[in-house]
C-alpha cells in the first residue's frame, strides 16, 4: 500500500461502559473485526481512522459482519 503512513486502523476497545473489567460481547466482536481488517490489510485515512473508521466498524458489528 503506497504512502502507508497516511493510513490507520481504529483503536481496539479495552473497556466497555457498564463493565467493571474487560469488554462486553459487542465490544469483543468489534475488536475481532478490527483484527480482521488488519489481517485483510484494510485501512482508513489516518486522520479519520478513530472516528469514521470506528463508526464503519461499529455499523458492521451491528449488521452482522461475516468473518
Amino acid at each position: 500500500m503506497p504512502f502507508k503512513f497516511l493510513w490507520g486502523i481504529p483503536n481496539k476497545k479495552a473497556t466497555s461502559s457498564g463493565m467493571k473489567a474487560g469488554v462486553n460481547k459487542k465490544d469483543e466482536m468489534y475488536n475481532m473485526l478490527v483484527d480482521d481488517f488488519v489481517k485483510k490489510n484494510f485501512s482508513f485515512a489516518k486522520c479519520t481512522a478513530n472516528t469514521d473508521g470506528s463508526y464503519f466498524i461499529q455499523c458492521e458489528v451491528n449488521f452482522g459482519y461475516e468473518f
